[in-house]
């Protein structure tokens, strides 16, 4: 029985689920008939991390996610020239294709279509995304006709069904980076007093101010609760990449100033 796509939860044991962290691209790849004619249009999604997937869907539930976005006033304007409603304003995305057709609908007919949806499917992923990854970037408000659009989109690329997958595998590449690091800072040999205070420039200051040993103890704490704990949210990976980032002026700061050593030896 097929199903309309409506706004259902996009929540996974109670953290909403965010787009932009789990989809780097759509597109409606291809369409085929069933045995008993129906047509169907894959959509293939981009993964951000861990393995592409792909879902299935006639054109009424491209249709009924098309209308939804309206109901919510994410997308408005004349079908002819509609607009995505941002944060930041509007902005024009390609016609839906029409509901209608005349005459039997043949391979070239459908190929258009799907590359309608396509364009269409791509422009309103795309501006929701930015968006919204714009607002949690800077901390600012959402913009809330975005949000209930994006759980749409959430529903209709089947992100929950994959989202433990996704999180996954951003787990195990967050764990391989700090590893990495780590390790090339310890075949640098850099000590904690080579380290204290150094810093690239003066607007790194504060943020190089932690020396290579404390860094290097946290990462190791994080890298062990994330190998061991099965609930590691979102905001665990942010502390990952804060730390990294730490790491990264750190290590700049420290070859910067062994390089000027250096120089002043020779």
């Amino acid at each position: 029985m097929e199903s309309s796509v409506v706004s259902s939860s996009s929540r996974e044991g109670g953290e909403r689920l965010r787009l932009h962290e789990f989809i780097a691209s759509t597109s409606v790849s291809s369409f085929s008939s069933d045995s008993n004619g129906v047509v169907w249009f894959d959509v293939r999604v981009g993964a951000k991390y861990g393995e592409d997937w792909a879902v299935r869907h006639r054109y009424s539930q491209f249709l009924s996610l098309h209308d939804s976005a309206r109901q919510n006033e994410g997308i408005m304007g004349h079908p002819d020239c509609e607009v995505l409603r941002t944060s930041s304003g509007t902005f024009s995305i390609p016609k839906f294709p029409a509901k209608s057709w005349t005459g039997r609908a043949n391979g070239a007919w459908l190929e258009d279509r799907r590359v309608a949806l396509d364009k269409w499917l791509r422009c309103v992923v795309k501006g929701t995304v930015e968006d919204l990854r714009s607002a949690a970037d800077s901390g600012s408000e959402e913009f809330p006709p975005l949000i209930k659009l994006e759980s749409l989109l959430l529903t209709f690329l089947e992100v929950p069904q994959h989202a433990e997958c996704c999180r996954q595998q951003r787990i195990d590449e967050a764990r391989q980076v700090l590893r990495a690091t780590a390790r090339s800072a310890d075949e640098q040999g850099f000590s904690d007093s080579e380290s204290d205070g150094l810093s690239v420039t003066e607007s790194d200051a504060e943020q190089s101010d932690c020396s290579w040993e404390d860094l290097s103890s946290d990462v190791c704490s994080l890298d062990n609760y994330m190998s061991s704990s099965h609930e590691v949210t979102y905001e665990d990976l942010g502390d990952a990449q804060v730390l990294l980032d730490q790491l990264d002026l750190t290590l700049t700061a420290l070859r910067e100033h062994n390089s000027s050593l250096s120089a002043a030896e020779g």
